[in-house]
C-alpha cells in the first residue's frame, strides 16, 4: 500500500465514532510522522475531531510525541475557541429574538453544539458563524429586531449570491460573529417546505440557558447531505461528514427509510446554474457519513462507504 494509502487508513480508523480506537492502530500513530498529514488533517477541518479521538486513549499511549501532536491541539484549540465566540454570539441573537416572539429553529453548527450532550463529537465541526431559520412570514421582524439591539450589517461580499438566495442580507456580532438568518435550507426548497420540514419535527432543547428549537436527528442528517452535495468539492470533506456520522452512530435515531426515499425521489441542485445532483451522489455521501458513523451496513446501499472514504483521502 502506498504512504497516502497508509495514511488514509490511519485517519479513518482513528475517526470512526461508535468504538474504542484499536491498540494497534493507537501504536501507529506514535511513528507517524509525515508533513502531508498535517496538511491533509487541515484540508478536510478534521483538527477537533482528531484531537477528540486521539485523547480517549488510555495513559495517551497512542498520542503522537512530535510537531504532529502540537498540530492537532493547535487546531482544536483554535476551533474551539472560534465555536465559543459563535455559541456566544448566538445565545445573545436568540435572546433578542426571543423577546420579540419570534420563533427560530438552529440551524448546522448551532444546532450541532445544542444536541452535542446526546451525540457525542457532534459539535467537534468547527463552528465560525450562526445560522438560524425563520418562518418566511418572520424574517424581516427578526432581522430589523437583531438591528435594533446592535447587530451590525455585515461588509457587502465580493460575490454577491444569485436572486433567491434561502437567507437574508447578513449581520454580525460585537465579536464580529456572522448571523445568517434563513428562509430556507437551499434554493431549490421552497422557504415555506423548509420551514414544515425543520419546525414540524424539531425538539425543545435547553442549550446556553436558553430553551432552543433543534429539527429531528432525520433531518439533521439530511440538511448536512443537502447542504454538503450541492457545494461541490467543498462538501466531501471530513468536516462536512462529521455532523451525519455523529447522528447516525446513535442506532435508532434516524429514520432510515426516510433518507431512502428523499435520496430517490428529491432533487437537489448545485452552482448557479442549479445543476441536479444524481441520486447517486446523495448515496455516496450518505454511505461515507455512516462508514464513519461505525454505522455503514445499515443499508446494503451504503455498504462500499469506507472504501470510497479511502479513495478520496488516499487521493
Amino acid at each position: 500500500m502506498s504512504q497516502s494509502g497508509v495514511l488514509a487508513t490511519l485517519l479513518i480508523d482513528t475517526l470512526v465514532l461508535g468504538r474504542p480506537l484499536p491498540e494497534a492502530t493507537a501504536r501507529m500513530w506514535t511513528q507517524v510522522a509525515d508533513d502531508n498529514l498535517e496538511q491533509l488533517i487541515a484540508t478536510e477541518g478534521a483538527g477537533s475531531w482528531l484531537h477528540a479521538r486521539l485523547r480517549s486513549l488510555r495513559s495517551g499511549a497512542g498520542w503522537p510525541a512530535h510537531a504532529l501532536a502540537n498540530h492537532v491541539r493547535a487546531t482544536a484549540m483554535e476551533e474551539t475557541a472560534a465555536a465559543l465566540r459563535a455559541a456566544s454570539a448566538a445565545t445573545e441573537a436568540l435572546g433578542v429574538l426571543q423577546t420579540a416572539g419570534i420563533e427560530v429553529v438552529l440551524l448546522k453548527g448551532a444546532a450541532y453544539g445544542a444536541v452535542a450532550r446526546a451525540y457525542p463529537l457532534i459539535d467537534a465541526r468547527s463552528m465560525i458563524d450562526v445560522d438560524l431559520l425563520v418562518s418566511p412570514e418572520s424574517a424581516d421582524a427578526a432581522w430589523q429586531a437583531l438591528a435594533r439591539a446592535g447587530f451590525e450589517p455585515t461588509p457587502p461580499p465580493e460575490f454577491p449570491p444569485p436572486p433567491g438566495h434561502h437567507h437574508l442580507s447578513g449581520l454580525w456580532s460585537a465579536q464580529r460573529v456572522s448571523i445568517e438568518l434563513h428562509t430556507s435550507t437551499s434554493r431549490a426548497r421552497t422557504p415555506a417546505d423548509a420551514w414544515r420540514r425543520m419546525r414540524g419535527g424539531a425538539v425543545v432543547v435547553v442549550w446556553n440557558g436558553l430553551s432552543v428549537l433543534v429539527p429531528s436527528a432525520t433531518e439533521l442528517v439530511w440538511h448536512a447531505a443537502e447542504h454538503s452535495c450541492t457545494h461541490g468539492t467543498g462538501g466531501v470533506t471530513l468536516r462536512q461528514f462529521l455532523p451525519a456520522a455523529a447522528l447516525l452512530a446513535n442506532a435508532g435515531a434516524v429514520d432510515l427509510d426516510a433518507l431512502q426515499q428523499r435520496t430517490a425521489g428529491e432533487r437537489l441542485f448545485e452552482g448557479d446554474d442549479l445543476r441536479e445532483v444524481s441520486s447517486a451522489s446523495v448515496e455516496r455521501w450518505l454511505a461515507i457519513a455512516a462508514a464513519l458513523g461505525g454505522s455503514s451496513g445499515m443499508l446494503t446501499a451504503w455498504d462500499h462507504g469506507r472504501d470510497r472514504l479511502w479513495r478520496l483521502l488516499s487521493w
